[in-house]
């Protein structure tokens, strides 16, 4: 197996960040410091093999850039002033956390597909497709579209009569 290192030479300084305990704090070191297209090729052309505070051990995708071993352990040496050695090698990690993203992404829309309400609103209206999932308000709103209201149309909120009359 090939390996290629990249080491910083980072001295710690005084304003340094604390040391990423994860590839997640890596990720989010990246967002916090403005560091957008390092972070966007850290989610889709890093599968991470293994991770210890000082030390990655990771596999490119086929598209990466081939310096991108290098500019890490330079972003992550000067964001937390100490050493990290960045070790590329060709086989082994999971997912990239974008590949992570998207497969959840996809289970997530296959289950709101699957919701009666959505079956019914796909049957309505043939050839229509869904697009996106957003949450869009608080846990109520989960609630309420995991516990619909009976079939017969009674609830608990009372009904109004033609007449304008509230029924309670």
């Amino acid at each position: 197996a090939t390996q290629a290192i990249a080491r910083s030479e980072t001295q710690p300084n005084t304003e340094s960040q604390p040391s990423p305990r994860s590839f997640a704090e890596i990720i989010a070191l990246t967002e916090a410091l403005g560091e957008r297209m390092l972070r966007a090729e850290l989610m889709r052309n890093v599968h991470l093999v293994s991770f210890q505070p000082g030390q990655l051990e990771i596999r490119l995708t086929e598209g990466a850039s081939r310096d991108l071993p290098n500019r890490i352990s330079r972003f992550l040496g000067a964001a937390t002033g100490a050493r990290w050695m960045v070790t590329v090698v060709q086989s082994g990690g999971g997912e990239t956390l974008g590949e992570q993203q998207d497969s959840a992404e996809r289970a997530k829309r296959a289950e709101v597909t699957r919701h009666p309400l959505m079956r019914s609103i796909l049957e309505t209206f043939p050839g229509a497709e869904l697009e996106q999932v957003r949450n869009i308000g608080p846990a109520i709103l989960t609630e309420a579209m995991n516990n619909p209201p009976p079939p017969n149309g009674e609830d608990d909120y009372g009904d109004v009569d033609p007449d304008g009359d509230l029924d309670l």
